[in-house]
């Protein structure tokens, strides 16, 4: 029973890891379509308004473009940071060391980042059409 119940446990903690990465990799489409559905969000939230109050008025309503566009700047920006949106991946610092005789090397713990790093920009370059 213990092995059934870790089992389970495994693959529900896979999936939450799946949807995980599928929302991390695609947020700059989130944001996106937030922008598209926000106009027919607030037509429906302003009949309901109007249909329950009996009559057009301004209520606290006008502060949900707000919030939203704050989401979507924010996922926007979010997605940018972590180079899977329209800006150049950036790293953190530089990876590679020039001595004084020109010689360019890089550290042995930070080569997985490297290509990690050359992924997202490849990702990055191949969305733009330049790859």
């Amino acid at each position: 029973m213990k092995r059934f119940i870790r089992i389970t446990l495994e693959i529900i903690l896979d999936i939450v890891r799946a949807i995980a990465y599928f929302i991390t990799h695609n947020l700059r489409n989130f944001a996106w379509l937030l922008n598209l559905i926000l106009p027919y969000v607030m037509y429906f939230i302003g009949q309901k308004a109007c249909a329950d109050r009996g009559q057009v008025a301004v209520g606290s309503e006008l502060f949900i473009p707000i919030v939203v566009c704050v989401i979507i700047y924010y996922l926007r920006s979010y997605a940018n940071k972590i180079g899977k949106g329209h800006t150049i991946p950036v790293p953190d610092k530089r990876f590679t060391q020039v001595d004084d005789y020109g010689e360019v090397s890089i550290e042995n713990k930070r080569v997985q980042e490297l290509i990690l790093y050359l992924a997202d920009l490849e990702d990055w370059l191949e969305r733009k059409g330049l790859l």
